[in-house]
């Protein structure tokens, strides 16, 4: 028994102090006695100690504690709560999550102990927040991926557009320069072909015409035989040109060997690039002299063209006279087709 309580006094006597007697007028207040913001005593907190667990020991409220927990239907542990916390605010663990301190080993909920429960919020706010970063960074790296293939293609795009100008300014450079080269090389045929041109001669056969030749050997007519005896010595005439295989004029309507050669030497402009043309390629095929073997048609179109030496025959030489004479025609004539052995005399 206290003092207070000997002298008779209430132990709550100070609760009383200062109070002034009631005398019965209304214009005398009292002290104003405060009231409790929620009715009832309920504290403003009181839904979050619902279903809380009394620890049963003061080592389960310290951060020394050892703590399991049951995860997949296997037991981790132990752990201190502070490692507990980092697996609840990492997602690891929630509010469902069994565990126990490890002295009594009754495995509950993790939101049915205090000491977890009031980090629930934090935690799902720290998890959500944790989510909303995680998809702005894959919404960032979707875009910069986005950026990065466009960025790609863009820079494909240039660097096809330089590679086709690349290559196609390689293309005409090598153009150019082979343009270069052909005009070059083309020059130095040129002035091969004009030196050539310039040293190379060539001369038709120096052959007497057969009409002269038959005037010139025919027998002359004794005005002192009879006639019958001159037309004898004339039909002889005949008959010994013809046993030496010579074709027989019949005036005008035949062509002379100077009608021939005179068509023949039309082409010889033709001839002497076509020989040149062949020496340039190789000197040593072309011989002194060229033998052309053709025949005249009645229409006076030249063919069946040919060179007598056979090592030419195969040669351009060949098609290019050949393409020469074809430009010479002469006059149509009556009789047998002429054949023709023109020989071309070659000075270098």
């Amino acid at each position: 028994m206290t003092r207070r309580e000997e002298d008779g006094i209430a132990a709550d006597s100070e609760l009383y102090e200062g109070l002034l007697e009631s005398t019965g007028d209304e214009d005398v207040k009292g002290p104003v006695r405060r009231t409790s913001s929620v009715a009832g005593g309920i504290a403003n907190d009181a839904q979050a100690f619902e279903g809380i667990l009394s620890e049963s020991t003061d080592t389960a409220r310290t951060l020394d504690s050892n703590w399991i927990y049951e995860l997949d239907g296997r037991v981790f542990g132990p752990l201190k709560p502070t490692e507990l916390l980092e697996l609840l605010y990492s997602g690891e663990i929630t509010g469902d999550t069994l565990l126990a301190p490890e002295e009594t080993g009754e495995l509950q909920p993790l939101n049915r102990f205090g000491v977890f429960r009031v980090h629930l919020p934090k935690a799902k706010q720290q998890q959500e927040a944790r989510r909303e970063a995680q998809r702005r960074e894959k919404a960032e790296a979707k875009a910069r991926l986005t950026r990065r293939i466009g960025f790609i293609l863009s820079a494909a795009g240039v660097l096809g557009v330089l590679s086709a100008g690349v290559a196609y300014w390689i293309r005409a450079e090598r153009r150019e320069t082979a343009a270069r080269e052909k005009a070059i090389k083309e020059a130095k045929l040129k002035q091969e072909l004009d030196s050539l041109l310039a040293s190379v001669t060539i001369q038709p056969p120096l052959l007497p015409l057969v009409d002269e030749e038959e005037a010139e050997t025919a027998p002359q007519a004794d005005p002192s035989l009879p006639s019958d005896r001159k037309s004898s010595k004339r039909s002889s005439g005949h008959s010994r040109r013809r046993a030496r295989g010579v074709a027989r004029m019949t005036g005008a309507a035949e062509l002379t060997n100077q009608e021939v050669m005179s068509g023949v030497a039309r082409a010889f402009g033709g001839f002497k690039r076509c020989i040149v043309a062949q020496i340039q390629r190789d000197p040593d095929s072309v011989p002194s002299e060229l033998v052309l073997i053709f025949s005249i048609g009645n229409d006076g179109v030249p063919k069946d063209f040919s060179l007598k030496d056979r090592r030419l025959r195969t040669a351009p030489i060949s098609a290019c006279m050949a393409k020469q004479l074809a430009q010479v025609t002469w006059r149509a004539f009556k009789g047998e087709v002429r054949n023709v052995e023109y020989p071309i005399t070659i000075s270098r």
